[in-house]
This record gives C-alpha cells, sequence and structure tokens, in this order.
C-alpha cells in the first residue's frame, strides 16, 4: 500500500532527463536503486532527508537529494522528509534545539533569557539566531546538529522496523485468509 503510494510521486525518470539543471549528473541520475522503492532505499532516503532538515535552514531539499544521489538513496523520499521543518515548525524547533545546546554546553555558557532568544528569532527573518553567534547561535547550532544525527540515525532503524511490521502483517493476513 504504501510502496504504491510512493511511487505514485515520483517524477518521470525522461522529464528530468530533459531538464537542463539535471543533465550535467548524467547516467547517476537514473540509477535504479535512486527511484526504486524498497526497504533499504526508502530508510536511507529518510535518513538523508531528515539530517539535512535539522541541518540546514535554507537549501534543504537540493542538499538532500544531491548527497542521496551519491549514498544512493530514494531521492523522492529525502526530498519529503525535509519537510519535517518548515516556517511553522522552525521556531519551536529551533528553541529546543537552544535548551538542548545550552544543556550540552554546560554552566560555562550564562542562559539567555527567553524573551532574547524570542528577539534573535524575530530578527533578519529567524536567522538572527544564527547571525547571534554568543550564546544563542552557539547552542541553536550545538541542537541543531544534535538533532541532525540522532534523528537520521533513528528514521534509518524507524523505517526499516515500520518495513518489517508491514511485512509480517500482510504475510500474517495472507496466510490467515487461506484455507486450511
Amino acid at each position: 500500500m504504501a510502496k504504491k503510494f510512493i511511487q505514485k510521486w515520483i517524477p518521470d525518470q525522461e522529464k528530468l532527463g530533459q531538464n537542463k539543471y539535471l543533465k550535467w549528473l548524467g547516467p547517476r541520475l537514473f540509477d535504479f536503486s535512486l527511484w526504486h522503492v524498497n526497504r533499504r532505499s526508502v530508510a536511507v532516503g529518510v535518513s538523508c532527508g531528515l539530517f539535512f532538515a535539522f541541518l540546514l535552514p535554507i537549501g534543504q531539499i537540493p542538499a538532500a537529494a544531491f548527497v542521496c544521489i551519491f549514498i544512493r538513496g530514494n531521492v523522492p523520499v529525502a526530498a519529503v522528509s525535509t519537510l519535517v521543518t518548515n516556517p511553522f515548525t522552525f521556531p519551536p524547533i529551533w528553541f529546543i534545539a537552544y535548551l538542548v545546546g545550552i544543556r550540552v554546553l554546560g554552566d560555562g555558557t550564562s542562559a539567555v533569557s527567553q524573551e532574547k532568544f524570542a528577539e534573535a528569532m524575530m530578527a533578519d527573518g529567524g536567522l538572527g539566531v544564527f547571525l547571534q553567534l554568543g550564546d544563542i547561535g552557539l547552542a541553536v547550532f550545538l541542537g541543531m546538529c544534535i538533532f541532525a544525527v540522532s534523528s537520521s540515525v533513528l528514521g534509518y532503524f524507524l523505517t526499516h522496523w515500520a518495513w518489517y511490521l508491514g511485512v509480517r502483517l500482510r504475510r500474517r493476513r495472507r496466510l490467515s485468509q487461506t484455507p486450511q
């Protein structure tokens, strides 16, 4: 079921081959594993997408797709996985990343008030947090790096586990429907 749903949204390879911005990738772009839906390629795509979703505030989809081409993961799944972070989810994620970063940096870093963090979020369209490379920027960057690595690893193994459970459930249903 999920496999058919994913395959419905995968773009046509002929259209991609005709795109002037993607021609430089040549035959690597048409590698079977980049578009095939199986447990490994989807898990690698989810992992790559989640990594770049948390690591980069902008340009996540191109970065995830580009890296996914070279690590042979499912490119469309990687692109969709980056949408975990979006303009609506960035402020709470950055605030939690700030709290995690302050916790990891320890007592040597003075905790900045929530008001100062809110002011930094409003500056420069939210990128003010990273531009203030004092306590706020370093803490948020460290928290986002922790989120990127941990969500990437967790996403990889949860995808494998969910795929395995789906296969087991389908097999159990099929065996229970066969006459004895």
